[in-house]
């Protein structure tokens, strides 16, 4: 047995931030249209399987977390099919089934690359949406050429050379200012002091920031402050927004109603998934599938009705590297095989945080939960939901969460 001493490692970091930084009409002087308009045949297949993957990891974590919870399975997606492209056999393997990979490798690395190419196109939209890869790497460190290659044409990342070895702390904070300047600042510290050692050789990173304005923003002067049922036990007082009387799309089923609101320009949208009652939340966590969410976002119906949501902060570091291991990547951290990327590493460590917060205007996340179509006093969230944001046009989960409890620190 290789011992992990002999090793060098591979880090892999993400940040999620989702901003409602605002933006006026006169600021958004130029559109230019998306590439992408619809997800065909092997951008189809990356979609769906980043979508079934998206769903499984949150199924793995609603096991381990009962609080809220907030993450990008998008960003994780596209760091780990980054580091995908450096594993061979039966660590390629677990890599694949985990992040439910549906079309072949080389179509695979294309396809996500013209995904986010898509994805975090023209400054000047009703959104904005940036992603950013990097690979951060030893100086003087041998690295093949075709994953570098690969790296930077498929997903935009570049190698930039730094002294692990002779000053781990100056690398780290080197990584985390690149991670804060990526997400206005509203990442710091996404490495700690353990995870960058002498014997770091690599480490991919990925930051994604989002802003939006709702298509119908809340007026600030309709919040009040409401009742939030947390349990049979527990209630808080959280400020609500709400709407009145309007038009939105609308679903429901036996275990959730559905509720979509979009933001300027109705490429994004955020989808609010209310279990029916609120002691139903970890029956409905059960059954949800991918097939689910398509067959409430399919069924999306206008319905004039009030709605009522509460304003909310998340701040979340996700326990990645034990949620991957818990889904079958059991044999990628410490002794998987990366050869591809060079001789001698393995992925050592993986970590995730993320930030959101909901207001009036738009979103740092995407807030999700349904109610019943038919309540008379609207469309209440007061209760624990689930939120999506997702992109429209080629039906990519870009975010996930679910609230427990708004007034939660």
């Amino acid at each position: 047995m290789k011992p992990c001493f002999f090793l060098l490692r591979i880090s892999i970091a993400l940040t999620t931030v989702l901003g409602t930084i605002g933006c006026s009409d006169d600021e958004r002087v130029s559109r230019e249209a998306r590439a992408i308009t619809s997800a065909e045949r092997d951008l189809a297949g990356v979609v769906h399987g980043n979508n079934l993957f998206a769903l499984g990891l949150y199924d793995e974590l609603r096991k381990q977390e009962s609080g809220n919870v907030f993450f990008s399975p998008f960003s994780i997606s596209a760091a780990f099919g980054m580091t995908y492209a450096g594993a061979k056999g039966e660590t390629a393997e677990q890599m694949r089934e985990v992040l439910r990979l549906q079309v072949e490798d080389d179509a695979f690395h294309d396809a996500f690359g013209a995904l986010m190419a898509d994805l975090a196109g023209p400054k000047y939209r009703g959104y904005e949406l940036s992603i950013a890869n990097r690979l951060f790497g030893q100086k003087d460190f041998s690295f093949r050429d075709e994953f570098l290659a690969l790296a930077a044409n498929a997903y935009g990342a570049p190698l930039e050379p730094i002294d692990f070895a002779a000053d781990p702390r100056k690398a780290r904070e080197h990584v985390n200012a690149w991670v804060a300047e990526m997400t206005r600042g509203r990442i710091e510290d996404l490495l700690s002091e353990n995870d960058v050692t002498v014997d770091t050789r690599l480490v991919l990173a990925n930051a994604i920031y989002f802003e939006a304005q709702w298509a119908k923003a809340f007026d600030p002067e309709r919040t009040y402050d409401g009742m939030f049922f947390v349990d049979d036990d527990t209630t808080v007082t959280v400020p609500m927004m709400s709407q009145s009387q309007g038009e939105f799309a609308m679903a429901s089923n036996e275990w959730v109603s559905a509720l979509e609101l979009p933001y300027r320009d109705d490429e994004v949208a955020m989808l609010v998934l209310l279990p029916q009652q609120f002691e139903r939340l970890e029956e409905f966590e059960r059954v949800l599938t991918l097939e689910m969410v398509d067959e409430l976002i399919a069924s999306l119906k206008p319905r004039e009705t009030t709605i009522m949501l509460p304003k909310f902060e998340i701040a979340y570091e996700l326990p990645l590297k034990d949620a991957l291991i818990a889904m079958g990547m059991t044999n990628v951290f410490d002794e998987g095989d990366f050869s591809k990327i060079a001789d001698g590493i393995a992925l050592a460590h993986a970590t995730h945080k993320a930030f959101v917060e909901v207001d009036e205007q738009g979103t740092k996340a995407a807030a999700a939960t349904a109610g019943i179509a038919n309540l008379s006093g609207g469309f209440m969230v007061n209760r624990p939901f689930l939120f999506l944001i997702r992109d429209k046009l080629t039906g990519s989960i870009l975010f996930l969460g679910r609230v427990t409890n708004p007034a939660a620190d």
